[in-house]
């Protein structure tokens, strides 16, 4: 049974070949035989499986049908899912019961799927091998001495090794992608806004996004239309009409035109090169036409992530310090041992690499912000007049209190919420505090900021300058 598509099974639960019962615990038997070898799962969720997979089969009988109704799932440890461990493969959230379901989970779970656990993960969605989660790594099911690729990577070995028809899986830099490629299953990225981030621990907050893994085109489609969706709590939604994925998966190829990246094949192993060709030769023998295009600016992609992402990242983690939720460090000598002991013990090296880059960056002096005449370093004018060199500024990054603390809703089920994207997602822009050093006396009635002691100046607005 493992090996039939989402379809297919679906048909056998129709027909009643097969029960929900009956293919849960199928696929539970193979977690419980396989997983210790592959390590793609961080909890298993056997008792509460067989429950949904019996509410699945009433569904059934009292006359509901689906194409998930009763299909099981393996959900990526990064999404709240109610009362059970959401861990986010760190230490820091190893004891964290999350007290609701991301809304990825809740319209799965609408649409009949039966949840079997929770997948292993790089720590926080920060790796591409699946080699810095606190539970270990994930092993690759086609070579168990090869990595699955990364962050999702128990997500992608899981559908790879058929412990489950398709998983949950995010995409901050590639880590649907990547590690769909590397284990040889189906993955798809959707567009930024597509599905809803709510319930979905933040690590770059711009970038994230969620997304799926199946076997098949068909089976992610099928997956993808139940997930999407606009949602109100979640600021990024787009609020747009679902396509119906599956019935567009055979429309005819010809006359679509498809760009191939100049900078993507530069360096490219020829060999690589010789199989994205056959490939693509599949494409124009249905029909479709392919063309070079260039993005010149391509190279600085990797620059502007590792800009981006790290301080998103660090604004983002900044609300684990051992107080409100997640790991606490023991007898701490007082609040500043606690926030130091409790971060320097709670999160990996990988994550710590990441934090303390971004906090590096949000902390830079802002150029570029002031006018390219005025910020010249010999004081020179364009018209050749010397002008006074304004001071370096700093930028106080904050997090509005709402989003930092979260709601204020009860602790219960042993922790509190960690935000989803809309409650802690970081700031686009540094806000902008105080007034420009020297500025006239009434120019500006705002009063400076401080920052670690020291004043910190408003980046000068339009009027200003």
């Amino acid at each position: 049974m493992h090996n039939l598509s989402i379809g297919e099974l679906s048909r056998k639960l129709e027909s009643g070949q097969i029960s929900s019962v009956e293919l849960t615990q199928h696929f539970l038997a193979r977690i419980e035989r396989l997983n210790p070898g592959l390590n793609a799962l961080i909890t298993l969720t056997a008792t509460e499986a067989l429950t949904a997979a019996a509410l699945a089969d009433t569904r059934r009988a009292g006359g509901e049908s689906g194409p998930l109704l009763g299909i099981p799932l393996i959900h990526k440890d990064i999404f709240c899912t109610d009362g059970v461990r959401t861990s986010c493969g760190s230490r820091m959230l190893d004891n964290f019961i999350a007290p609701y379901d991301a809304t990825v989970v809740s319209r799965l779970k609408a649409a009949g799927a039966v949840m079997l656990g929770k997948a292993n993960m790089d720590e926080f969605a920060m790796g591409s091998s699946n080699e810095t989660s606190y539970y270990g790594p994930v092993k690759n099911p086609w070579d168990t001495t090869k990595v699955p690729g990364g962050s999702s990577g128990g997500s992608a070995a899981a559908t790879a090794a058929r412990l489950a028809p398709f998983a949950t899986g995010t995409d901050t830099g590639g880590s649907i992608r990547q590690p769909a490629a590397l284990t040889g299953v189906t993955g798809v990225k959707p567009t930024y806004g597509r599905v809803s981030r709510f319930g979905m621990i933040a690590f770059a907050s711009s970038l994230d996004q969620a997304g799926v893994f199946a076997r098949s085109a068909e089976d992610a489609a099928i997956v993808l239309k139940a997930m999407a969706g606009f949602d109100a709590r979640d600021s990024t939604s787009i609020d747009r009409p679902v396509p119906d994925y599956p019935a567009t998966l055979n429309a005819p190829l010809k006359g679509l035109k498809i760009g191939l990246l100049r900078e993507f094949f530069d360096g490219l192993e020829a060999r690589n090169t010789a199989l994205i060709h056959d490939a693509l030769k599949v494409y124009t023998d249905l029909g479709a036409q392919t063309m070079e295009v260039s993005l010149p600016h391509l190279p600085l992609s990797v620059p502007t992530y590792y800009v981006v992402a790290p301080a998103e990242c660090s604004s983002n983690l900044s609300r684990f310090d051992g107080v409100r939720f997640g790991y606490r460090c023991e007898a701490p000598k007082d609040l500043l041992d606690l926030y130091k002991r409790s971060r320097g013990e709670g999160f990996g090296a990988e994550v710590k690499r990441r934090i303390m880059t971004g906090t590096y960056v949000l902390s830079a002096p802002a150029r570029g912000s002031i006018p390219r005449a005025a910020s010249r370093s010999d004081g020179a004018t364009a018209g050749g007049r010397r002008s006074p060199r304004l001071p370096r500024l700093r930028l106080e990054h904050r997090v509005d209190r709402r989003h930092r603390d979260g709601p204020s809703r009860s602790r219960r089920r042993g922790g509190v919420r960690p935000p989803g994207p809309h409650r802690g997602g970081a700031r686009r822009h540094p806000r902008r505090v105080g007034r420009p050093a020297g500025a006239a006396a009434g120019q500006d009635a705002r009063p400076a900021a401080r920052l670690d002691g020291e004043r910190v100046a408003r980046l000068p607005d339009a009027h200003d300058v």
